[in-house]
């Protein structure tokens, strides 16, 4: 489990189309101390995202503007060892394998335990060392 000290260095973007989704999450990260930004339209998420440090992204995978895929594809392209977390109500084995394929570290079905996204958000942010 990620300490304090460590999480609150840590930036965390969250993008999603549901407005709710983004007030609870950044609920859910802030208890955590993670400094948290949401969007709302994921290509202003791709935008601004690389202006700040950011250690991770949390993307929905159904959006109007961009899907989560997408976007991850483009995140990638600028920023390989970035990671990508997809979350998506509309879990498919196919959308699954794609995120896989172009690099998301996780792929997550809504909705889920606060404790699986602590788990993976600590998974993401721990340095592998080999």
């Amino acid at each position: 489990m990620m300490n304090t000290l460590a999480a609150q260095s840590k930036r965390i973007v969250v993008v999603d189309d549901n407005q709710e989704v983004l007030k609870t999450m950044k609920r859910i990260l802030l208890q955590r101390e993670y400094d948290v930004t949401t969007y709302e339209n994921p290509r202003k998420a791709l935008e601004e995202y690389s202006q700040n440090q950011t250690d991770l992204i949390l993307t929905d995978l159904k959006m109007p503007e961009m899907n989560g895929i997408d976007l991850l594809i483009q995140v990638k392209k600028k920023s390989p060892s970035l990671p990508v977390i997809i979350m998506t109500a509309f879990a498919t084995i196919d959308t699954a394998v794609l995120a896989t394929k172009w690099g998301a570290f996780n792929y997550i079905k809504k909705p889920f335990e606060i404790s699986r996204i602590y788990d993976l958000i600590d998974q993401a942010l721990t340095p592998v060392v080999s």
